[in-house]
């Protein structure tokens, strides 16, 4: 019989899976194992969410790494303080997702998606990942037009005895325009 506790939501791009269900077997810090019964095991970038109802906002861990017997190695997206072996530990499916659109402009985010800026909830009615992968190399346009360019080499000498910081000058080194 699978163990429940109170499924906790971030945010409406995050949800747990009350279905895939771990415990945490090891902290270190903010790197947390957490393991998964009959092998369902989340994919690496996946979210999980710590079942905590004392944490407001709860705690999100991401996936980095499978350990092999059905432990995934993650890091905490925030501090640990608190967290004890044997905990409930949610899978949501997928990864980290945060609000994305007009009501995110001029607003303040930590890495989970959650406003920190003290202006009340986000109307957002898109939400994205935060790891998204890179676009193809082909799908970039290439950058073609005059350009400038002037590199200059900084000068640093070690820490002296009568200022006691290190002294800095900056020296071009070389220009170039192409028109």
């Amino acid at each position: 019989m699978v163990e429940t506790a109170p499924l906790l939501e971030v945010h409406p791009g995050m949800r747990p899976l009350p279905d895939r269900v771990g415990r945490i077997v090891q902290i270190m810090g903010v790197v947390v194992d957490v393991q998964f019964p009959n092998g369902k095991v989340p994919d690496v970038l996946n979210a999980l969410i710590v079942a905590d109802p004392t944490r407001k906002p709860p705690l999100v861990l991401e996936v980095q790494q499978h350990l092999g017997d059905d432990i995934v190695r993650t890091v905490a997206m925030d501090f640990t303080d608190g967290l004890k072996r044997g905990m409930l530990v949610y899978d949501t499916g997928g990864p980290i997702k945060v609000p994305v659109g007009e009501g995110t402009l001029g607003r303040l985010f930590d890495v989970c998606g959650n406003p920190i800026d003290e202006l009340g909830e986000v109307r957002a009615d898109e939400y994205g990942q935060s790891t998204d992968l890179p676009h193809p190399l082909k799908s970039r346009e290439r950058f073609q037009s005059n350009w400038k360019r002037a590199s200059k080499s900084w000068t640093c000498s070690s820490p002296s005895r009568v200022v006691g910081k290190s002294v800095c000058s900056e020296a071009p080194v070389s220009a170039r325009l192409s028109f």
